[in-house]
This record gives C-alpha cells, structure tokens and sequence, in this order.
C-alpha cells in the first residue's frame, strides 16, 4: 500500500518502517516526511539537517508553503525521506522521468505539491551514505557527456514539464520551476561543457544528434551563448576553445 525507495547502500533505523508506516495507516496519509543524516563508510554521523519538523496533518500545498516557502527547489530530489501511499502516485500518475540523472528532481516536489494529506516528522529515519561511486560523488568526478545532456536537457525538460502540470494548482511555484528549469539545467551548458574533456564534449555531441526532437523543444529556454553551443558546425569549434580557455586558466602550478 506505501512505497519508500531506499538507495541500496544507504540504511534505516531499526523499527523505522513500522513506526512511519502505523503513522501513515493512522492518519490515512498520501505522503509522510521525515529527515535523515550523512554518515560515512564507518556509520560516523556527518550531519544531521533538520528539514522537517512535526507538524499536524495538511494539504501538500499548505505543507510546501508553511515548511518550504520560496526554498522548495534547495530540497530537489532526496525522495528517499519520504514514504508514499501507492494508489495516490498511481492515480496522479507521478512516475520517476526515464533516462535522466537525478531522476527525483521532480518526483519529490511533485508529490508534494498533489498530496490531499501530508505531514511531517522532525526524527532522523534515514541515514544516507557518501561516497565518491555514488551518483552525486559520480557527477562531481567528472562531467560525462552523457551526464551533461541528461542534467542539461532531461532533467530541466521534467521540471519545465511540472511548471506547466501545477499551472492552475499554484502559479507561485510554477512560475519558480520554470525560472529553475531555465537558469539552472538549461544554461549551465557552457560550464560543464568548458570543464569536461574533448572526447566527453564529443559524446555530448552526440547525444544531441540522436536526441534533436527533445533538444529543438527546450531550445526556446536557452540563454544565448547556450544556443551558440547548440550549433552543429560552430557548437563544438566554441565548446573546445571554451575548454581550452578554462584549462590554462585553472592550470595547477
């Protein structure tokens, strides 16, 4: 009846998925929200962010509003602090975004947003491992150009998508993603692309023949430079002298 999707080397509390799931069964819950805590390899606590704190049972509107605010795009992602009644993902037919990182961009706020019933817990559930072969520890490794294309052009196509979805439902927050979409996926091109090696700018290229029906939609939301990166001949001849430009400038003496 509930899912929660915990990341394979991350862990829970002892009794955590009993006592959040007799609390969601209590109060007849579409979404449950709870914190979590960075450990390391050795289980040590890094942190403990307190994002959420106990709160009475709300609609995901009022909830956003009363806990998030205009930060709600600070908190993307990390569906895993939240368990979900099934049936009410299904019938507002909110699915994880295919071939993208970082797929919970929008499934969290998403989620949120379309609850009827949501409410908060301020105790720590989850405990969330860092590590460099994780998808984050991954990313800021090196920017693949496969990565570049799915943050750059997927993920900010999902949240350009949820602006439009929660248009009639809060034109405050849709108006917030939009600007996120636009500022943060869909231009930063130029910095991944000038820190990113020739044969991976290459790959990026690549994505972005067999990909040019998704590409040509969000191209209206790039800044310029960004649409001069977008060209097929000068695209890449910028791209590479971007590239060379960021390299002798953060040459390690």
């Amino acid at each position: 009846e509930y899912v929660w999707y915990i990341d394979p080397d991350d862990m829970v509390y002892p009794q955590a998925v009993k006592d959040v799931l007799n609390q969601c069964i209590l109060e007849k819950l579409d979404v449950i929200c709870f914190n979590y805590e960075d450990i390391d390899e050795q289980e040590n606590i890094l942190s403990q962010p307190i994002v959420f704190k106990d709160t009475s049972v709300m609609t995901g509107l009022d909830f956003a509003h009363n806990v998030f605010g205009g930060e709600i795009i600070y908190h993307f992602g990390y569906v895993v602090r939240f368990l979900y009644r099934r049936q009410f993902l299904l019938e507002n037919n909110i699915f994880f975004p295919e071939h993208t990182c970082w797929q919970d961009t929008v499934y969290m706020p998403e989620a949120i947003l379309k609850a009827r019933k949501i409410m908060g817990q301020q105790r720590n559930v989850y405990r969330y491992w860092h590590h460099d072969t994780s998808v984050c520890g991954s990313f800021n490794l090196g920017y693949s150009g496969i990565k570049i294309y799915q943050w750059a052009f997927n993920a900010g196509y999902y949240v350009l998508q949820l602006s439009r979805d929660i248009r009639d439902l809060d034109k405050h927050y849709s108006d917030l993603f939009y600007n996120f979409a636009c500022v943060h996926y869909f231009n930063q091109i130029p910095i991944f692309l000038c820190r990113t090696t020739a044969s991976q700018r290459a790959n990026f290229y690549k994505q972005i023949k067999l990909h040019s029906d998704r590409v040509a939609e969000v191209y209206p939301y790039f800044n310029r430079i960004s649409k001069m990166l977008l060209q097929p001949v000068m695209g890449p001849l910028c791209a590479h002298i971007l590239g060379g430009i960021y390299k002798l400038t953060h040459k390690k003496h």
